[in-house]
């Protein structure tokens, strides 16, 4: 399926190939075989006039266009995942997930305590994890 000139599949080799790094190993996460891989690579270069990948030893290193397009295509695939193609819906009282939580010690205090009792009410069998946000690097 075309949408503006892109053919929408290409997104998922294109969101393969930013995950696994590999050609091979991108085409075999998507059940296709090298070659069609490798055109993929091609039609997605020539759609984005940009490399995309580069090889550096046996690994493709996005350029700074792919690097750009790595979370939206994502975004849009597992949107996509989420709203049309799974029929999961979140139960609360049958759940027994895990969230991993970030947040600093002031929103702790200020909101967590709600948080916590709202979900040992609505979902007693989820399970939180709270973590203090991740530092950046300069």
């Amino acid at each position: 399926m075309r949408f503006k000139g892109l053919d929408l599949n290409l997104l998922v080799a294109l969101d393969s190939l930013l995950t696994e790094r590999t050609l091979t190993e991108a085409a075999r996460r998507i059940n296709l075989s090298q070659p069609a891989m490798s055109a993929a690579v091609s039609r997605l270069r020539a759609y984005f006039g940009d490399e995309l990948f580069a090889m550096k030893g046996r690994r493709l290193v996005p350029t700074l266009r792919a690097e750009r397009l790595a979370t939206p295509v994502r975004e849009a695939l597992l949107q996509i995942q989420l709203s049309i193609i799974s029929h999961y819906e979140f139960n609360p009282t049958e759940s027994d997930r895990r969230f991993v939580i970030r947040l600093s010690d002031c929103s702790t205090l200020v909101f967590f305590r709600r948080v916590v009792a709202r979900v040992s009410r609505d979902a007693p069998n989820v399970r939180l994890e709270l973590r203090p946000p991740r530092r950046r690097s300069r």
